[in-house]
């Protein structure tokens, strides 16, 4: 799928896995690209639709993302995180895509269709953290696709 392998998604995958002193698994792009797939479909979202998500608001993807990932990591009793799924930055970026349209029940309903346990308590956490996100935005902006070369 030729999204995983967009340079914004590799970069927004990249930064998140640096906050998190972590790396991104790229060794199974075949059971990632099926994942993303069904994410899309279940989501009603297009590939380009994630692109525009992560190229203009890549800072808010990425601080969603480790703050949720910090979050989980906390709840399994400080649990490390040992990698990342490559393309892990689509699924914030959804989450983002509908915390930004302020309609949990979008969210929640996405959720149960991924199966994610407690999908209320879990959408009502995206949203105190969006809402934490846009307070404190400082308009940081993706680092350029050279630094990461």
């Amino acid at each position: 799928m030729a999204l995983l392998t967009s340079p914004n998604v590799q970069r927004v995958d990249s930064l998140i896995a640096e906050e998190l002193d972590t790396y991104v698994d790229r060794e199974h792009q075949s059971v990632s690209a099926k994942m993303v797939q069904q994410e899309l479909v279940e989501a009603s979202l297009t590939c380009n639709d994630v692109l525009a998500i992560l190229t203009e608001k890549a800072d808010d993807v990425l601080k969603l993302a480790v703050a949720l990932l910090r979050d989980e990591s906390l709840s399994q009793q400080g649990a490390d995180i040992s990698g990342l799924v490559e393309g892990c930055s689509i699924t914030y970026a959804i989450y983002l895509y509908h915390a930004q349209g302020a309609i949990m029940e979008e969210l929640i309903e996405y959720l149960r269709r991924r199966q994610i346990p407690r999908a209320s308590l879990f959408a009502a956490r995206v949203f105190a953290l969006y809402g934490e996100i846009k307070k404190k935005s400082n308009g940081r902006k993706l680092p350029d696709k050279n630094e990461f070369s």
